[in-house]
């Protein structure tokens, strides 16, 4: 591989893009984590389908500066089942700053002797906010008819759509995070220069397969050096027996002769 890369901008070029893909490969990794915690807490049906703004059921958080932050919910007991849950996020003054909606769902089974699973029993949102004091009130229902494990009905929260949940203890824990990195950032970037790197490599490969040799000339007391073409000489001097001695016309190897007396007329074979 070193002889693909045999200047030093070959080798920058492809000791830059390595490293900034390792770079970015490495924040991918560390911005998958959630976060620095400022929140937490552990639902049950009862709770988070009485949509009461109740102190015990308000969370409370505060920010010392302006934050990229997640909410996060889990469906701790999904199984086959789906679950909807309303997170809203209000200011010191009681108005929503944000607001969505979750969705989760966990089904399983085995169809044909293989086993099967669809949903996602967790889900998230990321958002930004200023410093300040916040609230998180939290409402939610399942697919549980009212009704469902009563004869009267009589389970069904006052102010709920149809649905309840006392008869099947679901429970969903919500924590909210700040410190967040968004992850799709550093991915992109590390997909650019993995994208980089690998054509490069691949391209320098191919080239050096049909490029001439060069040298660095490292010579010269004055600090004066650069690249040598081998092939680009003007002082060729060919190697072998030259000047006043050559070999024999009949290449005969480890004889010579001299010359001199030949170009002054002489037989070189007259001995006398």
């Amino acid at each position: 591989m070193g002889s693909w890369f045999r200047t030093p901008k070959q080798k920058f070029y492809a000791g830059f893009f390595g490293v900034m893909m390792l770079l970015f490969g490495v924040l991918t990794a560390i911005s998958m984590g959630d976060g620095t915690k400022v929140w937490s807490k552990t639902y049950d049906e009862a709770q988070f389908e009485s949509e009461s703004m109740d102190d015990k059921l308000v969370g409370n958080f505060e920010l010392d500066s302006r934050e990229v932050c997640m909410v996060r919910v889990k469906g701790l007991t999904l199984n086959q089942s789906w679950l909807w849950v309303k997170v809203l996020i209000l200011d010191e003054k009681s108005r929503p700053v944000h607001d969505y909606k979750f969705d989760l769902s966990y089904y399983h089974g085995v169809e044909g002797g293989e086993s099967w699973s669809e949903g996602d029993k967790d889900d998230y949102k990321v958002f930004i906010l200023p410093k300040g004091k916040y609230s998180v009130v939290i409402y939610g229902e399942d697919d549980n008819p009212a009704g469902v494990g009563s004869k009267s009905g009589a389970y069904a929260p006052m102010y709920s759509t149809g649905y309840t949940t006392i008869d099947r203890s679901e429970k969903i824990q919500v924590t909210v995070t700040k410190d967040v990195m968004l992850t799709r950032y550093f991915l992109m970037l590390f997909i650019v220069f993995l994208t980089l790197f690998v054509g490069y490599v691949y391209i320098r490969s191919e080239r050096s397969k049909t490029e001439t040799p060069v040298y660095y000339d490292y010579s010269g007391g004055d600090g004066a050096g650069g690249y040598v073409d081998p092939y680009a000489a003007t002082d060729y001097t060919p190697s072998g027996p030259t000047g006043p001695t050559a070999y024999r016309s009949d290449d005969t190897q480890g004889q010579t002769y001299d010359l001199t007396d030949q170009a002054a007329g002489k037989d070189p074979e007259d001995k006398g």
